[in-house]
């Protein structure tokens, strides 16, 4: 055997080798996400895999932006308390989880009719969730004279967002379905 062929065999068993391991990691890999989403469907009780893939990729967008979970937490719950738990049309078709209307905002486009109640602007489609997350904490950051996400805790956060107008209905109702929602998802949140 020459001296190229010897090469050959060495650097071919290296990299078989190398596949091996490799195929070894994604294995691993595999059984924590499955791991992951089996803890996650726990503490999800009574969500279908879609709602709850739609949760955890939420939480992960806003925790990637560098939300806290107590932040995390205000907005999941009312996220889930204004679209029946991630199961309204533009959540689902349109990758926006909190109902943003399209303006021609960047990163979107128009996406799902609004109901008639709701004005003439159809909510915003983004491609990913993590465009919706872009939008969402700009809205929350530059929209409106208070800014939600400097609440001290869940109430005031829903008293900021009602004080900017951000939605309509009875403010007692909506604090306390916000805050049940907080002690929901306050173990899913642990979990990202």
């Amino acid at each position: 055997m020459n001296k190229n062929t010897k090469n050959i065999l060495f650097f071919g068993a290296i990299a078989v080798g190398m596949l091996l391991l490799f195929q070894k990691q994604v294995k691993n890999v595999i059984a924590l996400t499955t791991q992951k989403l089996a803890e996650i469907m726990a503490v999800l009780r009574g969500y279908t895999k879609d709602q709850a893939t739609r949760a955890f990729q939420a939480g992960t967008a806003l925790k990637n932006k560098g939300l806290s979970n107590q932040q995390i937490g205000w907005v999941m719950a009312q996220i889930a308390f204004e679209t029946g738990h991630y199961k309204n049309k533009s959540s689902i078709n349109d990758n926006n989880l909190s109902g943003i209307k399209y303006f021609g905002q960047k990163n979107a486009t128009p996406g799902t009719p609004a109901p008639k109640n709701e004005g003439t602007a159809p909510y915003a489609r983004f491609a990913t969730i993590d465009d919706w997350a872009n939008d969402y904490l700009r809205i929350m950051k530059t929209v409106g004279k208070f800014r939600p996400l400097e609440a001290t805790d869940s109430t005031e956060f829903v008293k900021r967002l009602k004080a900017n107008g951000y939605f309509g209905g009875d403010l007692n109702t909506y604090i306390a379905g916000v805050n049940s929602l907080v002690k929901f998802y306050k173990p899913f949140i642990e979990l990202l």
